[in-house]
């Protein structure tokens, strides 16, 4: 058959065209990365206030800035210092006995041992008076502040002086701050400029394995909990072996809609040495000195991972770090799946 037939013959064009197409499905399929179950959804924790007390649910909202249930929404309040520095637990450890619930329609400040406090409505809103740009790290995030009553309750209790801290609130569902460059340089594939939470350290989600805290257990003699480790998702995973979080450098998806985006792995400081429950710091500093004997970055694995190690020096990796990358609905006992 000559070519003038092959090209006025409409079924071998067909044909051609049909083989051609189905290889380059298939192509597509093979390069594309395929969705495989890992586990499932253990325990979810909201922290309205940063370093305060969890509050551990049953049913969280994944939006753009993070974890949201009822009207709390996950560190979106913090403590700020004179020089608008961040008020952290290492600085302030009663900080993490302190809550904020919502009642009778209010959210609401609650300590031990003082009656509680109402945070009006509209005290919550924005006004440009009262925006302050407060530093987190190295970045500077916007937010406002409540009013001396709330500074008073607060300080008063954390620091025993109604002047050492002061309450802000991150008053947006859109991010008012930049991405931390130095994660920004150390993962660059991983850390987009559009991965930004309200007031936490890095990432919008942390997430830690079942399997990976009981190995942290075992190895300690200080009765720890995962509320310790201040993180938003605890997973049970099918493999039951820890450290399997590591390896999930891509997409994750819990639940029928929510989306995660892979950002790094979670680097720990001295807050994890607070016992949530006493707000007592541990005099050895564990689990924090249990973790450098195992948890640091090898420097050795690339030049990268070399400048990365030098950056987060003594600080351990445990946990690992996400952002949202399409908003739903997460339940207890959802299925876990991540790309591989």
């Amino acid at each position: 058959m000559g070519f003038s037939e092959v090209v006025q013959n409409p079924r071998l064009i067909l044909g051609a065209t049909g083989t051609i197409v189905g290889v380059a499905c298939l192509a597509k399929w093979a390069s594309s990365p395929r969705w495989v179950r890992v586990g499932t959804v253990d325990r979810l924790f909201v922290f309205p206030l940063k370093s305060g007390k969890a509050k551990e649910v049953n049913t969280v909202e994944f939006a753009k800035l993070g974890p949201k249930s009822a009207m709390f929404r996950d560190r979106s309040f913090c403590l700020v210092k004179e020089n608008n520095d961040y008020g952290s637990v290492k600085e302030f450890p009663r900080v993490a006995l302190v809550e904020i619930v919502y009642e009778d329609g209010h959210l609401w400040l609650r300590a031990p041992d003082r009656e509680d406090l109402r945070i009006e409505h509209e005290d919550l809103e924005y006004s440009k008076e009262k925006e302050v740009a407060v530093k987190i790290l190295d970045v500077r995030v916007r937010t406002i502040f409540l009013g001396r009553k709330y500074d008073e309750y607060i300080s008063e209790f954390v620091a025993g002086d109604p002047n050492r801290v002061k309450l802000a609130y991150h008053f947006s569902e859109s991010a008012q701050r930049p991405v931390r460059p130095k994660h920004r340089k150390l993962w660059p594939q991983t850390m987009r400029d559009s991965d930004v939470p309200a007031l936490n350290y890095t990432s919008s989600v942390t997430i830690l394995t079942n399997a990976s805290m009981k190995d942290l257990q075992h190895r300690l003699d200080v009765p720890i909990t995962a509320k310790w480790l201040r993180s938003n998702v605890m997973i049970r995973t099918d493999s039951g072996l820890p450290f399997e979080e590591d390896k999930w450098i891509g997409k994750m998806r819990l639940g029928k809609t929510a989306v995660l985006s892979y950002n790094k792995p979670c680097n720990r400081c001295p807050a994890i040495t607070v016992d949530p429950e006493t707000a007592i710091q541990d005099p050895n500093l564990e689990p924090l000195a249990t973790l450098r004997t195992y948890r640091l970055l090898d420097p050795t694995t690339s030049e990268l991972d070399a400048q990365r190690r030098k950056v987060l020096g003594e600080s351990p990796l445990f946990a690992v770090n996400f952002s949202v990358y399409q908003e739903g609905w997460v339940n207890i006992g959802d299925e876990v799946w991540v790309e591989m």
